[in-house]
């Protein structure tokens, strides 16, 4: 009887363990597609064109809506900065991906704590609400830099 209930502790563990799985390579999956895929950048940049000397980026709204286009001309010593700024808009995409990765994930572990019994605060902090901070703070960094450079 004991060694049954051990087996069936294993299998549920091994099945909650597969369930997450499951849950982070389909919010991975899905937040690739909105990023990358489907361009969703709110408050974010986009390379519309770009040569050696020069660059357009066009920025977005919370909505994800055109706001602006920048297009800006380096020359001689400057040249670096396109370059500069392609990297940054890239890095911006990459650190909105892992932005919406984080609240996709740290969400549903939330609602799998409250289903569990656990108070508000513990399922907050055991569902690691918040890991939305590094990335947010790394996109506040990276369009200052980028909104420095552009003007």
């Amino acid at each position: 009887m004991a060694e049954s209930q051990i087996q069936q502790g294993e299998k549920k563990k091994a099945i909650r363990f597969i369930g997450l799985g499951l849950l982070l390579l389909i919010a991975f999956g899905v937040n690739y597609l909105l990023v990358y895929d489907l361009s969703y950048t709110p408050n974010g940049y986009e390379v519309v064109a770009k040569d050696e000397e020069s660059i357009t980026i066009q920025t977005y709204d919370i909505f994800n809506m055109e706001e602006k286009a920048y297009t800006t001309t380096f020359s001689g010593n400057e040249k670096w900065r396109v370059e500069s700024l392609t990297d940054s808009v890239e890095r911006h995409k990459l650190n909105l991906y892992f932005l919406f990765t984080c609240i996709t994930i740290s969400s549903s572990l939330f609602i799998i704590y409250r289903k569990e019994g656990f108070s508000l605060w513990k399922a907050f902090w055991r569902g690691h609400g918040y890991s939305f901070i590094p990335p947010l703070a790394q996109l506040s960094s990276i369009s200052s830099r980028i909104m420095d450079i552009i003007g």
